[in-house]
């Protein structure tokens, strides 16, 4: 994930692997029920900022 998916209502942080590191996620399908139509960072069109999902 790029870092501009940060702070997005989209993703989270996840722990990968055996060292327990700390990644970012996008989980757009889990909460939509559909794909992201575009590519994660720079190019998506459906970012939304978390503050936004807090007043809606």
């Amino acid at each position: 994930m790029d870092e501009k998916c940060g702070g997005c209502r989209y993703s989270v942080p996840v722990y990968i692997g055996d060292g327990d590191e700390l990644m970012t996620a996008c989980v757009y399908i889990l909460r939509t029920g559909k794909r992201r139509p575009c590519p994660p960072g720079e190019g998506c069109t459906v970012r939304e900022s978390a503050e936004s999902a807090r007043s809606a």
